[in-house]
């Protein structure tokens, strides 16, 4: 476990974020473990950070990303369920389909990738 995740509007324990193989939370709040659910359904493809906000909890704020997308934002409408992108970090960019990429056989026989930076 690396950080307790607390509501200071509620003045409870939400829960818990770790960081092991995969990074995730554990939420104890089962409100915010359906919406993590949700977004997780509807974002498979990248790691997201649920984060509802304190001041007006009919929103919430994703952080998406994964080791090949860059990090995207979205609004979260917790009353209608619907999720809305705001942006990226690098727009259009993927290290999946990055043009500097460069394949080499090594004396093991297996295919490496490398990144030209």
């Amino acid at each position: 476990m690396d950080t307790m995740i607390f509501s200071r509007a509620k003045r409870q324990l939400l829960g818990f974020a770790y960081d092991a193989d995969k990074a995730g939370v554990v939420w104890v709040d089962e409100h915010i473990a359906r919406l993590q659910q949700m977004v997780d359904r509807a974002l498979p493809d990248t790691l997201n950070v649920v984060r509802v906000a304190g001041q007006n909890p009919k929103r919430a704020l994703i952080r998406a990303y994964s080791d090949i997308n860059p990090e995207s934002f979205y609004l979260l409408d917790t009353e209608k369920l619907t999720i809305r992108k705001l942006g990226s970090s690098r727009r259009g960019s993927s290290l999946a389909r990055c043009p500097n990429e460069n394949s080499y056989d090594t004396k093991q026989a297996m295919d490496s990738r490398s990144l030209l930076t």
